[in-house]
């Protein structure tokens, strides 16, 4: 494990960008496969509207998410397992649209 936030840099932001740019260039009717960690669903999950936000907030502005803070997600494990949630949530919410 790394430190908390780079934890959050590289599992929760780095794999917003690589969904946000796959979805640039996909062509339509186009799919693909995400293969993830079960860490996603090790938790009940965040509250609401906070799964709403990460799971459609641009990547530029999820490490500015309060709720992502070090107060807020204080050790490694934690913010895996949410940045692990957060990408379960995107890649769900861009299948739908």
């Amino acid at each position: 494990m790394a430190p908390p936030d780079r934890v959050l840099a590289v599992d929760l932001y780095g794999s917003a960008v690589v969904f946000e740019e796959f979805e640039r260039v996909i062509a339509p009717g186009g799919g693909g496969l995400v293969v993830s960690s079960m860490a996603g669903h090790m938790t009940a999950g965040l509250p609401a509207e906070q799964e709403h936000d990460v799971a459609f907030a641009p990547a530029d502005e999820l490490l500015a998410k309060p709720f992502l803070g070090s107060d807020a997600v204080p050790n490694s494990m934690l913010v895996y397992i949410v940045s692990k949630r957060a990408n379960y949530l995107r890649v769900q919410a861009s299948a739908i649209t």
